[in-house]
């Protein structure tokens, strides 16, 4: 059980962690009521997958509700066990990077129009960030990562100006 429940973990989280408070192994894990406090990320994921991942995306409802911790404090996990990139976003209060020793912090991009749906936002982040990886490699300045964090920024700004957490590009300005 334990077993299947790690497997599972990464793409079915809230089931898996569900199950893990029920299934966990008890002792130092329990509470006094006898459920299971540790995390089956705190358990597995983390530890697996920080030192493998070339980046990592964390959200402040993730570190809340599966890790029953801060961001910040996830963040410094992640980097401690290794993960070359870890994308910290913080809903409407932007979004943080730490790689390779550095560290840059990004507002929300403000667009033109409202914030109609912000379903969609982290992942929009990490979309753009993967793509720049893809595209020109990970930047190797402070700039670089600042340049690309904000433009990840933009596109989350831009995908929660549309219904139904579909992915938008910004409009493109009209060169003068």
């Amino acid at each position: 059980t334990h077993a299947m429940l790690r497997w599972m973990a990464p793409f079915l989280s809230f089931t898996a962690e569900e199950a893990w408070q029920v299934f966990a192994p008890r002792g130092d894990a329990a509470t006094p009521s006898g459920r299971a406090t540790a995390s089956i990320f705190n358990e597995t994921y983390c530890r697996l997958a920080a030192p493998d991942a070339a980046l990592l995306k964390v959200g402040d409802d993730d570190a809340a509700l599966l890790y029953g911790t801060s961001l910040d404090e996830l963040r410094e996990r992640l980097i401690a066990l290794g993960t070359p990139v870890v994308v910290a976003t913080r809903g409407a209060d932007g979004a943080t990077l730490d790689a390779e020793g550095r560290t840059v912090s990004a507002p929300i991009s403000r667009l033109p129009g409202p914030v109609i749906d912000t379903m969609g936002a982290g992942d929009a982040t990490l979309s753009s960030l993967i793509a720049e990886f893809v595209q020109t490699g990970a930047p190797s300045t402070h700039a670089g990562w600042q340049s690309a964090l904000e433009r990840a920024m933009d596109i989350a700004a831009a995908t929660c100006r549309t219904e139904g957490a579909l992915l938008q590009q910004p409009a493109r300005r009209a060169s003068s």
